[in-house]
């Protein structure tokens, strides 16, 4: 290992620190003395990355789990996907996140009075991702979502219908199910629930119905609007079986097979 070696090495943290994870410290600072009781705000529990819209913190966020510094980054980029595009807060209601949750540059987070964005531990949300919530928007723990995906409980406007003169509701709860992996360009509308262990395909699937009444967990849906495609499978979110997985591939085009696995050891993160 000669000086080139570490110079490359010096220059990709340097690249890693200045484009995925150049730290906001006046929003981060602002956002936890805004929203959190004085004790837990003092702990930085919440970092904010990047360029970062804040339209209203009149709300409140809660955090579910042990309080440790930086558990919740919000902004986080990948630079070939949302180098330039700014997150936007405006959360008017209640915001609950569990423990090690990221949410990436370029989301859209909007809690409207009285409403609720909930998104359970260790859940990952992807690049230029809205989320706005009239009422409830619940995503489970350990949740991979793509990017550019829209979750809206809402569809803004009323319709009449004319033979009896009925107004519906235009809101209506959506819960996503834990360890659910939604590919990006998807559209989760009111209505929307998922079982646990759901994979919605993508781009350009939308869902907005009670999927737990006709799937069985571990199903494979997409399409507009969604459709069964497949049964059986879990999606993989564990960095060291990952790259595991890359090395095979990247060695062999055989498919990957390991006897007697730990299922829930290969596929989910460690705590």
């Amino acid at each position: 290992m000669g000086f080139n070696f570490f110079l490359n090495k010096f220059f990709t943290i340097i690249e890693f620190y200045r484009y995925k994870r150049r730290l906001n410290i006046y929003k981060t600072i602002y956002i936890n003395l805004r929203s959190l009781p004085f004790s837990i705000a003092v702990k930085f529990p919440i970092y904010i990355y990047g360029r970062c819209k804040i339209i209203s913190l009149k709300g409140q966020i809660e955090i579910d789990g042990l309080i440790q510094k930086g558990m919740i980054k919000i902004g986080v980029s990948d630079p070939l996907r949302s180098l330039k595009s700014v997150s936007t807060i405006q959360n008017e209601g209640t915001i609950k996140f569990g423990t090690n949750v990221v949410l990436c540059k370029g989301i859209n987070l909007g809690c409207r009075t009285n409403a609720v964005i909930s998104i359970g531990k260790f859940s990952y949300i992807a690049d230029n991702v809205t989320i706005l919530s009239h009422l409830e928007i619940t995503i489970g723990k350990y949740a991979l979502v793509g990017n550019n995906t829209v979750f809206m409980d809402t569809d803004f406007h009323y319709l009449i219908k004319l033979e009896t003169q009925e107004v519906k509701n235009n809101k209506k709860v959506i819960l996503i199910g834990d360890y659910n992996w939604i590919a990006g360009w998807v559209t989760i509308k009111k209505g929307a629930v998922t079982p646990n262990y759901t994979t919605i395909a993508g781009p350009y699937s939308m869902i907005s119905k009670d999927y737990t009444k006709i799937l069985e967990p571990y199903s494979v849906i997409g399409g507009s609007p969604a459709k069964l495609i497949a049964t059986g499978l879990q999606s993989i979110h564990n960095i060291k079986s990952d790259k595991l997985l890359n090395e095979h591939y990247n060695a062999s085009l055989e498919t990957f097979v390991q006897n007697n696995l730990d299922i829930d050891a290969f596929c989910l993160p460690k705590e």
